[in-house]
């Protein structure tokens, strides 16, 4: 077994820093042959031919620099298992440290109240943060929006997956008509991870981002902030009084980005680092 982790990571190392390949090797390890690292190295019997062939798929396509993700079709995200597909994103770290902030602040609430919390997700993806907060705060009534019906499908298999209920709709943020979706509702929370990449940022990206995953949801196009300006019109018409908007931003435009909230007449527009002390996260409450 040592030797087939040794040809592994010899194949993929041209691919992987050392750092990376680890993790890959744990991951395929781990969907092929349903086995730790420790427990595969003390597997006495032999591997049987599927299983091996399964495992030189999928070196493959990882030296063709797909996404191991995509490979595998399955990531984990605050804890959960996750579907995922080329039609949506492959949930991020950052994401998820939104998605934990968002579950500190409301716990207790949801406990407390009787009235449940009203949670939208705009431009769900895969619906890992509708799907996780749904899990983390099970009282709450969570819908998650995109534009994308294949990335819906994807979303809605996750929440039949992890157990949870979400609403799911399909709509285009950028539209003047978007409010009309929510006709009967108000949110307490709205959040998104909008396409925030600019074209600048793009050529700093790696190949397996470039060339695999939707740009749709990655590049907002000319203007950088096309999104969030939509995001914060709509926000204000839909959040109830007091209602928080919690956004994951572009590093480089923070102040930019908050902004637009300020003249949308959000209050205690916050800007917060992710773990890596980049800017990367605005949390701002409805003035009406």
């Amino acid at each position: 077994m040592n030797r087939l982790i040794q040809r592994m990571k010899n194949e993929l190392s041209d691919v992987y820093a050392a750092d990376e390949l680890e993790s890959v090797v744990r991951i395929l390890l781990s969907h092929y042959l349903k086995l730790s690292p420790a427990e595969a190295c003390l597997r006495e019997k032999a591997f049987s031919a599927k299983e091996l062939d399964g495992l030189q798929d999928a070196i493959r396509l990882l030296k063709q620099h797909c996404p191991v993700q995509y490979v595998t079709g399955e990531t984990e995200f605050y804890g959960l298992r996750f579907k995922v597909t080329p039609d949506v994103l492959i949930p991020r770290p950052e994401t998820e440290e939104l998605t934990e902030m968002i579950v500190r602040r409301f716990q207790a609430r949801t406990s407390a109240s009787a009235l449940p919390l009203k949670i939208l997700d705009i431009g769900t993806g895969s619906g890992c943060m509708a799907v996780a907060l749904a899990a983390a705060l099970p009282s709450a009534e969570v819908w998650a929006m995109d534009i994308s019906q294949p990335a819906l499908e994807v979303a809605a298999h996750n929440a039949a997956l992890n157990r949870v209920q979400v609403h799911f709709v399909r709509g285009d943020i950028l539209s003047a008509t978007a409010a009309l979706l929510f006709p009967a509702e108000r949110f307490d929370i709205i959040a998104s991870n909008p396409p925030y990449v600019t074209q600048e940022d793009k050529q700093f990206m790696h190949e397996r981002v470039c060339r695999y995953e939707p740009h749709q949801a990655l590049f907002p196009g000319s203007h950088p902030l096309i999104f969030y300006e939509h995001i914060a019109l709509f926000a204000q018409q839909q959040l109830k009084p007091q209602g928080y908007l919690y956004l994951e931003i572009n590093e480089a435009l923070p102040h930019l980005t908050a902004d637009i909230l300020k003249r949308q007449r959000f209050r205690q527009v916050t800007l917060r680092k992710d773990m890596r002390e980049k800017w990367r996260f605005i949390e701002a409450t409805n003035s009406v």
